[in-house]
């Protein structure tokens, strides 16, 4: 599971009766914890391609989420990275917002994704900019209280935001990993294969080096990065997590290019005795 896919399923240990809200729901390797809960998701999820073109809807998602009907629930607490914080409660209900992040692709990290966008992706980001901005900052006014999982991103709530936040670092199954007495000779590079974790830059630079490199995850960027990438690059995909947690602990480090909210993979690495660069 992503990063916060792994906070949603810690939050649902926490209210055992809770009930779950999303655009976009593919079961496929989740935790049971959120599998077996009551899924509703909004019209997102019926359009045609949204689980390739997830991001091509995101005008729509305002809309969306104004549809949900959440009358009957005293607390939400909404997950973000993306729209999520945008719903309609009583006017007696409590709204938590743990954010990962504010959108990245509308604020600060928009250049790193225009990059990689092509010419049509690229002006249809900068068209929807301006409204998605406007309801961005409009609909942290519906939040009661801010969740910021990292110093870096409480600063960023603040900034673009106006509000402050209460830091909680998201969780991380330290005990499952475990050093090992040796090392083999590769390094290691895991996650989303997407833009603003600039994978390229670590594929790039072991093509310099010609030091093997293994690639853990799946991304819209998985193409292009192994059209550059040299023979010393191998490409692992999805993985289960004793494959993930033995590659990881095999390596001698992990490669960590992108600027992160957080990171939970870096203290996943450490966990398991491989050090970060």
């Amino acid at each position: 599971m992503r990063g916060g896919e792994k906070v949603v399923a810690e939050i649902l240990r926490l209210f055992p009766d809770a009930d779950v809200f999303t655009h976009l729901y593919v079961p496929d390797n989740l935790d049971p914890e959120i599998t077996q809960r009551k899924v509703t998701t909004t019209f997102i999820n019926s359009l045609p391609m949204s689980r390739k073109f997830y991001q091509a809807y995101l005008p729509l998602m305002p809309t969306a989420l104004s549809k949900l009907e959440l009358e009957s629930y005293d607390l939400i607490i909404s997950s973000e990275s993306g729209p999520a914080k945008g719903v309609n409660k009583r006017d007696d209900a409590c709204h938590i917002c743990y954010c990962h992040t504010p959108m990245r692709y509308i604020w600060d990290q928009q250049p790193i994704y225009l990059e990689h966008a092509g010419v049509v992706k690229g002006w249809y980001l900068k068209r929807i900019t301006p409204y998605m901005r406007r309801w961005d900052v409009n609909s942290a006014g519906m939040v009661d209280h801010f969740i910021a999982n990292s110093a870096y991103v409480s600063e960023r709530i603040q900034r673009i935001y106006g509000r402050p936040s209460t830091i909680i670092h998201p969780p991380v199954d330290i005990d499952s990993f475990q050093p090992v007495q040796s090392k083999e000779d590769y390094f290691v590079m895991a996650g989303q294969l997407v833009p603003y974790k600039r994978p390229e830059l670590a594929v790039l630079a072991f093509n310099e080096l010609e030091i093997p490199l293994k690639v853990i995850g799946s991304g819209e960027m998985l193409h292009s990065l192994k059209q550059i990438a040299g023979p010393n690059v191998e490409f692992l995909g999805h993985v289960n997590d004793d494959q993930y947690r033995t590659v990881l602990a095999l390596a001698r480090a992990l490669i960590f290019p992108g600027v992160e909210d957080f990171g939970i993979i870096p203290v996943e690495a450490q966990a398991a005795g491989t050090p970060v660069v």
